[in-house]
């Protein structure tokens, strides 16, 4: 009954001492460790707990044990106070090597790490110290003190239990020993540890490591269920007393540890050993899985927003880790609060992603923040980039969609919002780094894309097509591509007229099926927007484009025709341009050119000769350049006219063979057959450059001198370089002075209106001459600025 009565006592006691020794130790100064209120024990602090109870037994029973056996030994002369100083005489020498080390830390430029003393470390992690820094160990000292002021035998209810407190008195003396003994100790091996801190502290460092990532955890976790926490606030507040040549190294490892989606595994795994203590300490009401997802994502978009405004810079790579670690956690923090849930899965996709929600503020799936854009600095940094987006979780999921219906993102309407945002980003990675993309090989290209050439990828391509209307068979990473081919296709409509976008168009063509293509050119050719003619022009761009592809098998057979014309319906031009017109243009591509064929070009909108004869020579191989033309009796000269008027917009193309050939077979091979009135009328300076073989030039002057005059500039350019021709130079001293005089005046008003110098002049008209692939010689263009310097002297 008596050892009973002892052992609550002893158990109350150090109740009283707990909350007594929590008292006094509450204001502390702490500078980043944190407290948190834990919604449910963890396994670490059950541990403690039990442990803490376990040591009050022990000390109980080594306090009867001591009453009964007297096996501690202290000498019975020996004055407790006397004891007690010299206990806490001990625990001064202590203290003040403990003063001594936090002044070594200060002075020590390598101490810190991280912004964590290596030195606090060592000496406050040992269990040594836990034990010196304890409530046990602090209750123990009270009681040596209690015990050494007051006589027990005349306190009442005590009096009686005289022997078990000297027993308790003498158990605490040695246990206070065996500890500074063992700290003396310590502090001697703790000297040997400072100088191998000195030399190598890759260990220390790590365990800092490991600590700061256990707290920064347990903040970001407390940050995602409460407002209690900022875990980007504090973490870039704590930056701020870390050595900036840390700072980046820091942020980084802790930003991947806690996002690293097999942390929340692990806690899932914890949190099933704890269910019951779960269900006790829990919060009865469930919490609201879209306030955690809001604040996942705020705390991601924060982090990116903080990242701005800060003076770190972290590589592309490290940025690029942390981004699709966040989308990673992302994806599995909306699957895990789902519960497999099909439809709850996509509400709260739909709630982090979708552009029109409420709660997120337009924050979409690919969204990569504008810091990973500016890091990038190679073709390395882009293909990377590309490799990570296609490496997301939620993408390694819809990889599988098909071979299994358990998935909970196998919908049609997330399949295609998730393929949709994903060609949206490859897009934005081609618009904002066109100029590295080019200088890629044919192979990074291809990885950067995840599409093969079209050459290599025929094959496949083939047998796709041949299911393409039995949409269950494709493959997720097939319609993939098929999505991203259709909108690059789109992207290169979008792309204006210049030698960059260009090359870019034929570089990445390469991995386009043919009818991509032709698509292309028939919307470029046929198309009336604002830059019609800029495209229009490059006829001899569009042939390059599509040559390599003359071998293939029934280029024009009906599943091209037919795409062609379906996405010339849907596009934006198809309320303009109809179908039927695609294909009569296909279907009459191989065909001579004759009375019936004309009579279409001229009747059908957005059609004509010269376009028609543009599409023959891009599509088709030079075996169709000769007689391409049953005849040219049944043209009349508007028509004539029209063609040329047309064919002098594209550039270069009178250097072609074909073209040179098409323009004497409609002008009939003789010079007599153009109509000198109707040209001068309708001509500009192309037009008559095109057609200069086929121009009587007495004719013309005898038309100038003999009708009024009309003020046709692109006449007097034109006569410009024909004077400079040896040929035609006594032409102009043959007319009378009114006309040349009349000819002066107007070369003087085309000159000053031009701001040009006479030698600027003619060298611009030269080089307008040479697009229609009629070179001026030097001696020529000399010719005429010496012609038009008399002229306007």
């Amino acid at each position: 009954m008596d050892k009973s009565i002892i052992f609550m006592c002893t158990i109350i006691v150090y109740l009283l001492f707990l909350v007594i020794d929590k008292k006094m130790t509450r204001l502390r100064f702490r500078f980043k460790e944190r407290d948190f209120e834990l919604k449910y024990p963890t396994i670490n602090s059950i541990i403690k707990l039990f442990i803490g109870y376990i040591t009050i037994i022990l000390l109980f029973i080594f306090t009867v044990i001591q009453e009964k056996t007297q096996f501690l030994r202290i000498p019975l002369n020996c004055d407790p106070i006397v004891l007690t100083v010299a206990i806490y005489t001990m625990y001064g020498i202590f203290v003040s090597f403990i003063q001594f080390l936090i002044s070594y830390s200060s002075t020590n430029n390598r101490d810190l790490y991280w912004g964590r003393s290596k030195t606090k470390l060592i000496i406050m992690d040992s269990m040594e110290y836990r034990v010196f820094n304890s409530t046990l160990f602090r209750m123990l000292l009270l009681y040596l003190s209690a015990y050494s002021i007051l006589d027990f035998k005349k306190v009442l209810l005590l009096s009686e239990y005289q022997d078990y407190a000297d027993s308790l008195f003498y158990v605490s003396i040695t246990i206070i020993i065996i500890e500074f003994i063992v700290l003396f100790i310590k502090g001697l091996m703790i000297s040997n540890v400072l100088f191998y801190v000195q030399e190598d502290g890759d260990r220390i460092n790590t365990q800092i490591k490991r600590n700061i990532f256990n707290e920064y955890q347990l903040v970001f976790n407390d940050s995602i269920k409460s407002h209690d926490y900022d875990f980007i606030k504090i973490l870039f507040a704590d930056l701020s007393n870390i050595e900036k040549s840390q700072r980046g190294e820091m942020i980084y490892s802790v930003l991947y540890h806690v996002y690293s989606w097999y942390q929340w595994v692990w806690e899932s795994k914890q949190k099933k050993m704890l269910v019951s203590l779960e269900k006790i300490f829990q919060r009865s009401e469930r919490q609201n899985s879209y306030y955690k997802l809001a604040s996942l994502r705020l705390i991601n978009s924060n982090f990116w927003n903080q990242y701005e405004q800060s003076e770190l810079e972290l590589p592309f790579e490290k940025l690029l880790k942390i981004y699709t670690k966040q989308e990673d956690l992302m994806f599995y923090f909306i699957q895990k609060e789902s519960g497999g849930d099909k439809e709850e899965f996509l509400s709260m996709f739909e709630t982090v992603y979708k552009t029109d929600n409420t709660l997120l503020n337009e924050y979409k799936f690919f969204n990569f923040p504008e810091a990973i854009w500016k890091a990038i600095s190679s073709q390395k940094d882009i293909i990377s980039l590309c490799d990570s987006a296609r490496n997301l979780q939620m993408m390694e999921r819809l990889y599988h969609a098909f071979e299994s219906s358990d998935y909970c993102c196998t919908t049609e309407s997330l399949r295609e919002i998730i393929i949709g945002r994903y060609c949206n980003f490859i897009i934005k990675v081609l618009k904002k780094e066109k100029e590295l993309v080019l200088q890629m090989d044919s192979r990074n290209i291809e990885y950067t894309l995840d599409i093969k050439s079209w050459k290599e990828d025929k094959k496949i391509y083939d047998q796709i097509q041949r299911r393409d209307t039995s949409r269950a068979y494709i493959s997720f990473r097939e319609e993939l591509k098929k999505s991203l081919k259709n909108k690059l296709l789109h992207y290169f409509i979008e792309l204006e007229n210049n030698e960059l976008n260009r090359s870019f168009i034929n570089k990445l063509g390469e991995f386009m099926e043919v009818k991509y293509i032709m698509f292309f050119i028939i919307y470029r050719i046929l198309y009336t927007g604002a830059d019609y003619y800029k495209w229009k022009e490059e006829i001899l761009f569009f042939k390059e484009l599509i040559s390599s592809r003359y071998y293939e098998d029934n280029i024009f057979g009906n599943q091209n025709v037919d795409f062609i014309a379906k996405a010339i319906t849907n596009s934006n031009i198809g309320h303009r341009i109809s179908s039927n017109l695609i294909k009569w243009i296909f279907h009459n591509i191989n065909s001579p050119i004759n009375e019936n064929i004309v009579k279409e070009c001229s009747e059908r909108k957005y059609l004509s000769l010269a376009i028609f004869i543009s599409f023959k020579y891009i599509f088709k191989d030079g075996d169709i350049y000769y007689s391409p033309l049953e005849e040219a009796n049944f043209l009349n000269d508007e028509i004539r006219i029209q063609f040329t008027s047309e064919i002098s917009r594209i550039r270069g193309v009178m250097g072609e063979k074909y073209f040179i050939g098409v323009l004497y077979f409609i002008y009939g091979y003789q010079k007599n057959q153009i109509n000198i009135d109707k040209l001068i009328l309708n001509g500009n300076f192309e037009m008559f450059m095109i057609v200069s073989n086929f121009i009587n030039m007495k004719k013309m002057m005898e038309y100038i001198i003999t009708q009024e005059w009309i003020g046709n500039d692109g006449v007097l350019k034109f006569l410009l370089i024909k004077f400079s021709e040896f040929e035609y130079q006594k032409l102009l001293s043959s007319l009378d002075s009114e006309v040349q005089q009349n000819l002066a005046r107007q070369y003087e008003r085309m000159l000053s209106q031009s701001l040009k110098t006479v030698d600027e002049y003619v060298d611009d008209l030269c080089t307008r001459a040479s697009y229609l692939g009629d070179d001026i010689p030097q001696h020529r263009k000399d010719k005429a600025i010496n012609i038009l310097m008399t002229l306007i002297s």
